[in-house]
């Protein structure tokens, strides 16, 4: 795992998967009009219940979210509940290795099939 910017962070997974998780300013979450900088100590970033995801495998190569919330335009997810990111993550996590960005892709969707009805 690593923090990005001060403002999310990087989980890496054994099986080549990395998921984006940010929160901060100019990012797809409740801090979206939070000015993008530095964070500091007398300028902390704000909690956030929301956040922009993004995952690849080692290759790289952007996956498909199959996300109701997907920002098509540069293939990030915005506003994704806290809740389904952790849901997101296990997920992730439990891809076969090495995961190819089709294996993130099915496993999304059938995650999200299994969580819509």
């Amino acid at each position: 795992m690593r923090i990005t910017y001060g403002k999310g962070v990087h989980y890496i997974f054994d099986n080549g998967v990395t998921v984006s998780v940010q929160i901060g300013g100019g990012n797809y979450c409740n801090n979206y009009g939070f000015p993008i900088g530095p964070i500091t100590r007398d300028n902390p970033l704000p909690s956030s219940n929301t956040a922009e995801i993004a995952i690849w495998p080692e290759s790289k190569e952007w996956a498909n979210l199959n996300s109701p919330n997907e920002n098509y335009e540069n293939g990030v997810a915005g506003h994704v509940p806290i809740d389904e990111v952790i849901d997101i993550l296990a997920t992730c996590k439990a891809i076969t290795a090495p995961a190819s960005k089709s294996d993130i892709e099915t496993a999304l969707l059938d995650w999200r099939k299994s969580n819509d009805g």
